[in-house]
């Protein structure tokens, strides 16, 4: 008699089980060990650590990242939201999406600080089928303006009584 076992992986875990066959007016179970790993989707980002560096506040800081598909099966993606103060500046105009094998999408990410202060943001894309997240941290420093007087010292030196004597600086 032929039998057809069907391994169906939810996840991309290891699954054992241990299985039996019972025959009619037979007292012993023949038992049947199964096994298998279930393979998820192998996506990597093309950084994991981006330092921003020092920014000043309210200026737009723009680049790329790619997310590429190294594995044999789709690889569907979401990014799970940051709700920290310097996580919601963070803007990404790609959050979800679907990536055929062995491809590469790129995608734009943001930052736009209203606050000062040194920041560290990590950011989660979920795999579907996957125990695995990809992720990419974010540092950086936003300050505010610096402002100075070119040049810092204005001497005006003898000026007659009622006429102006304007000298121009530059801020």
């Amino acid at each position: 008699m032929s039998i057809t076992v069907t391994f169906r992986p939810q996840l991309a875990l290891h699954y054992n089980c241990l299985s039996y066959l019972n025959i009619t007016y037979s007292e012993q179970r023949i038992p049947l060990a199964l096994g298998g790993e279930g393979q998820g989707p192998k996506a990597v980002l093309s950084a994991n650590d981006i330092n921003i560096g020092d920014i000043f506040i309210g200026e737009q800081k723009k680049e790329q990242l790619i997310i590429e598909n190294k594995g044999e099966i789709e690889a569907e993606f979401q990014l799970l939201k940051s709700e920290t103060p310097f996580g919601k500046m963070f803007g990404f105009d790609l959050d979800r999406g679907i990536l055929e094998v062995q491809k590469r999408m790129a995608f734009e990410w943001s930052f736009r600080s209203s606050i000062l202060g040194e920041f560290s943001e990590t950011f989660k894309w979920k795999l579907e089928g996957s125990t695995d997240m990809l992720s990419v941290i974010f540092t950086g420093h936003v300050m505010a303006p610096k402002f100075q007087f070119s040049p810092s010292q204005i001497d005006f030196g003898k000026a007659s009584f009622s006429f102006p004597k304007p000298k121009t600086i530059k801020l």
